[in-house]
């Protein structure tokens, strides 16, 4: 015990450390899965989204620029931005707000994209066919990843992303635009604190 050091038992980092691993316990394998909290209606990704392949461009033909336009490749690294490059001439970027999701490499990453972008192979983009909040296309992406597990062992979402059973619209539940605020509003006070304790 000797090796431990004692902040640790500090008891607001003992009573926050405990507090989550107790809220842990009780969550399920799967939170997201049941109708409790999504309702019951599925529907296939496609009946929500127009599923379109995206630039297909290779990185290593690319001129990279810190000023340059966002590469999205199949990362599940830095919200799939793997790069950033010159405009090409010709090629218009994707525009943001649509969702990027790997279809191979890190299968199933799927993100928000906030800014233009190009992307590499086997990446897609998803635009809305519905009026969405920010926070409704965040949490869809969250259960677009909740699939992962059916593309183990090099399995590849090419051909069945269309037919991914998500949560129908209607079906997002009413907290989730609150959550954003909240979890905003949270780490702003965590932030205010830390700069009163660095100041």
């Amino acid at each position: 015990m000797a090796d431990i050091p004692p902040w640790i038992e500090a008891e607001p980092v003992y009573n926050e450390m405990r507090d989550k691993i107790d809220g842990l316990a009780d969550t399920p394998a799967h939170p997201l899965a049941g109708p409790a909290v999504t309702g019951a209606k599925r529907v296939k990704l496609s009946a929500l989204f127009d599923v379109i392949y995206g630039h297909n461009l290779e990185l290593n033909a690319l001129v990279r620029s810190r000023e340059g336009v966002n590469f999205v490749s199949r990362t599940a690294l830095n919200n799939g931005v793997s790069a950033r490059v010159e405009p090409i001439d010709g090629l218009e970027p994707t525009e943001a707000g649509v969702l990027t999701v790997a279809g191979g490499g890190s299968v199933l990453e799927t993100f928000l994209q906030t800014e233009p972008f190009y992307s590499g192979r086997d990446l897609y983009y998803l635009r809305p066919k519905v009026e969405m909040t920010i926070e409704q296309k965040l949490f869809l992406c969250m259960c677009i990843r909740e699939n992962k597990f059916r593309y183990n062992y090099g399995r590849q979402a090419n051909k069945t992303l269309r037919d991914i059973l998500i949560p129908d619209i209607s079906e997002i539940p009413h907290w989730v635009g609150d959550a954003y605020a909240g979890v905003l509003a949270n780490w702003s006070k965590r932030l205010s604190a830390a700069e009163g304790i660095y100041a």
